[in-house]
């Protein structure tokens, strides 16, 4: 009697542990959501219309509702989407679109409204569905597990302390929130009965080199030739409307960028002399060939001396050229090439034509970089930095290669912030 009591005790305990948990995460997230929608409304009726939802008057507190309702319904559908790469980009379309429908709604009822109060809620409400919804994509693949018969060292390097190796196909996959396999590596009969099991309870199943991919941000070459995203990739809808931002930004900061160039240019014109501008032929998308424009931060070389690439303390860099190559003032040129559309705001950075021959014969699919606009600044610049040789080159080529096939509005804007910060910190720069 007491051993049977011994089996079932940890067995309620844990059926309890579990409800608790499960009804206390939703409870916590009902609290939370309703905390949001409660001090935010009030903070911006405070800010932008000057009353305090408190106060009760009837048009204000009606609108403050509406707006407060529509919010906590986006972030809702939000969160409980299923998991989407391109998290801000959803963010932004599905609140747009309940803008247009609290819009519909006071125009029919013909509540009292705030063109700034729907404006900065719009703003604050996207960033809150981003920030949840990315918060619940972790949350969900916090538990992984690697179901193979051997992993080697380089694999469970790459994973991590953090993914479970599973080489017993009998365990119970129940506590896991994500099953990583090597459908490159023959797996045993009980291996695939264990993953079609897993599959069909509706638990998610990844490749392991995806997973190492998504989480390190680079692709890795030595797997590049096992996928077939190349022979289908094709420029995304997004290629198209990248062309009209790229413009729209670029004469957007064009007078404040012009200031700054006429300072750089004083001071090298002081420090140098001439030429101001130094031009050099870069190669572009498709493998065409165009004139870069920079500011220029080297003393004279000789005109036959060999292309290479910039490399850390490299002595033809003037104290002046340092300093605007430490805060990327050097490349303000080079937003001409950007509105000729030899190059873009963001991607991958554009190499000398020699360099690119012998970089191609050395380092697989290095032409696969071609297939997009070369950038301003790039998801290699961000995560890896400038590369000197062709180890360095290799490196930075997985991160560009990532990029490319993840190009979106969401890996831009990443991209942008990332480049703001190393600008002003004054930090990666050759």
């Amino acid at each position: 009697m007491s051993s049977i009591a011994s089996v079932h005790r940890p067995r309620a305990v844990g059926t309890c542990y579990r409800l608790g948990r499960m009804w206390g995460k939703h409870i916590l997230y009902v609290v939370t959501f309703i905390a949001i929608f409660a001090v935010l409304p009030t903070l911006l009726s405070w800010l932008i219309l000057e009353n305090s939802v408190l106060e009760l008057r009837f048009d204000r507190f009606a609108f403050v509702v509406i707006t407060s309702i529509f919010g906590w319904l986006a972030l809702l559908l939000e969160v409980n989407r299923s998991p989407n790469k391109n998290l801000l980009t959803s963010a932004i379309i599905l609140n747009f679109v309940m803008v247009l429908l609290i819009s519909v709604v006071l125009m029919f009822s013909r509540f009292y409204y705030s063109r700034p109060y729907i404006a900065l809620f719009f703003l604050a409400n996207t960033l809150m569905c981003y920030v949840a919804k990315e918060y619940v994509v972790r949350l969900r693949h916090r538990r992984v597990t690697f179901l193979t018969p051997q992993a080697s060292s380089s694999t469970r390097a790459d994973l991590g302390s953090e993914v479970e190796v599973n080489t017993d196909p009998k365990r119970s996959l129940r506590a896991v929130d994500l099953v990583l396999v090597d459908f490159r590596q023959p797996l045993p009969p009980e291996f695939g009965r264990a993953i079609s099991g897993a599959a069909l309870t509706g638990l998610p199943v990844m490749h392991v080199a995806q997973y190492v991919e998504e989480k390190e941000g680079r692709i890795s070459l030595d797997h590049i030739t096992d996928s077939d995203f190349w022979t289908h990739w094709s420029p995304p809808t997004y290629m198209y409307v990248k062309r009209f931002i790229d413009i729209g930004m670029v004469l957007f900061v064009a007078p404040l960028a012009l200031f700054l160039f006429l300072i750089a240019s004083g001071a090298i014109l002081v420090t140098m002399g001439r030429p101001v501008i130094f031009t050099q032929e870069r190669v572009s998308r498709r493998g065409s060939n165009f004139l870069i424009y920079k500011l220029r931060t080297m003393a004279p070389v000789a005109v036959d001396a060999p292309q290479t690439a910039t490399s850390l303390e490299d002595r033809r860099i003037t104290p002046v050229g340092a300093f605007l190559r430490r805060y990327r003032l050097d490349e303000l040129p080079q937003l001409w090439n950007i509105l000729r559309g030899d190059m873009s705001l963001i991607g991958p950075r554009p190499e000398q034509p020699k360099l690119v021959e012998r970089y191609e014969r050395e380092i697989p699919c290095f032409g696969l970089r071609h297939m997009v606009r070369p950038g301003l600044s790039g998801w290699a610049q961000v995560k890896y930095g400038y590369a000197g040789n062709t180890e360095e080159t290799a490196s930075k080529l997985a991160y560009d290669l990532y990029y490319i096939k993840n190009l979106s509005l969401d890996m831009d804007l990443q991209i942008f912030l990332r480049t703001v910060k190393t600008v002003l910190v004054g930090n990666g720069a050759r």
